[in-house]
Order: structure tokens, then sequence, then C-alpha cells
């Protein structure tokens, strides 16, 4: 399946400054929304848009070892060498991502895109 991602041809060193921009302007304000829903040590949570990996990296220490981050991307070739022991990455496409909060067990969803800033959401407790 070709993706639809309209930076997918573009040059590593290019679109990791571009992202990496995006992450200086829109982090502050991706963190305080995050941080408002209540995120704590043990959180189970799912980051859509992972892009360079700034946020899933820092809730990755919010979270502690006993939390976990899911990072989901079109792309992930700049966090698919993220060797941290509560983060897990997975590239998906489309219609895919949408469908990940089935997989129970998340606290937070937090998405990040191009042309969102983040969107937060804190779900309400699974029971397994």
């Amino acid at each position: 399946m070709k993706s639809q991602y309209i930076f997918t041809n573009t040059q590593f060193d290019s679109e990791l400054k571009r992202l990496q921009i995006l992450e200086q302007v829109s982090d502050p304000a991706s963190r305080r929304r995050i941080l408002a829903t209540g995120l704590t040590t043990g959180w189970q949570c799912l980051e859509v848009g992972a892009g360079a990996g700034s946020i899933m990296r820092w809730m990755s220490q919010e979270i502690g070892i006993s939390g976990k981050v899911t990072a989901v991307d079109v792309n992930t070739r700049f966090v698919e060498n993220t060797f941290l022991p509560n983060v897990a990455v997975i590239e998906l496409h489309g219609a895919f991502i949408w469908r990940l909060w089935e997989f129970g067990g998340k606290n937070l969803i937090a998405v990040s895109t191009d042309k969102y800033n983040c969107f937060s959401k804190k779900l309400p407790r699974v029971k397994n």
C-alpha cells in the first residue's frame, strides 16, 4: 500500500529539521495540555503522530517504567530506533490508526499532527 503521507519522500535531514522546529514551537503547549489530563506514573498512553519523538520520550519519563507509551505514525523513520523500555513504536496507515483505542487499557490519547498542535483525551479506566 502506497503511503499518502505528503512528506514520505523528503530528504531525511530536512524533514527531521522541520519536525524539530515544530516540536520547539508546539511542545510547551502540548505538554501543558497533556499534564492537565492528570498524566502520572503508570499510565498507558497512545501518541498518534509521533513525528521526531519528543512528546513520546517526554511521556515515557513522566509515566515511568510501570507505564507504557505506544507511539504511532504513518512514517516512523525518526523514532523506529527508540530503545526505551516503556515505549512501543508502531507504523500504521489510514483508518488503522484511529482504531488503536480498541486495544484498551489506555489512559491517554495524544494526537500531534501538522494540522493540530495537540489534542489530548483522558480515557475512562477500562476493566479487563
